[in-house]
């Protein structure tokens, strides 16, 4: 579903299909914690952030909202809380999913972190005209572009190697 709305194809007709399945599974928690998946919890966030996400042109549908509290609440339940002074994993995520054997808590904390940041890190793909372009590098003065030539030319890795031993 991501890769369908980055390729500008956000008025597909399967997009909508996609994010009603994805809000079927919304993130929970549950007693045994075999309901913890981070890796989907992360690309589903992306996916109905750009499907249905704070700055679309068309007018949004209602999955953004149920998703986006879900997953605050289902990751932020899981974030290490601990007190203890000195302790690294403060702040962290220790709790396991089906995929950290691979990362442990650092690939835990990694994801969920990119994962609450998915609606500062990504700009919306359909929302093309909404993204700020930097203006073009202009000269501001005369003066700044008059400088003055290079005394010496700078050395290629050869001769600074040459002239170190």
């Amino acid at each position: 579903m991501h890769a369908h709305v980055r390729h500008a194809r956000h008025r597909d007709p399967f997009l909508e299909q996609g994010a009603k399945q994805i809000i079927k599974d919304l993130p929970t928690v549950s007693k045994d914690k075999l309901s913890i998946d981070y890796y989907y919890w992360y690309y589903a966030t992306i996916a109905i952030n750009q499907f249905d996400g704070p700055r679309v042109p068309r007018r949004p549908t209602s999955t953004g909202v149920p998703w986006n509290e879900a997953m605050k609440d289902a990751i932020i339940s899981l974030q290490d809380t601990s007190n203890k002074p000195d302790v690294c994993s403060r702040g962290g995520w220790l709790v396991g999913d089906r995929w950290c054997h691979y990362g442990g808590p650092i690939y835990a904390t990694a994801i969920n972190t990119l994962t609450l940041e998915v609606y500062y890190r990504y700009p919306n793909a359909s929302a093309r005209a909404s993204v700020v372009r930097p203006r073009p590098w202009r000269r501001t003065s005369r003066r700044s572009s008059r400088r003055p030539a290079r005394s010496r030319p700078i050395a290629s890795p050869r001769s600074f190697a040459a002239s170190i031993s």
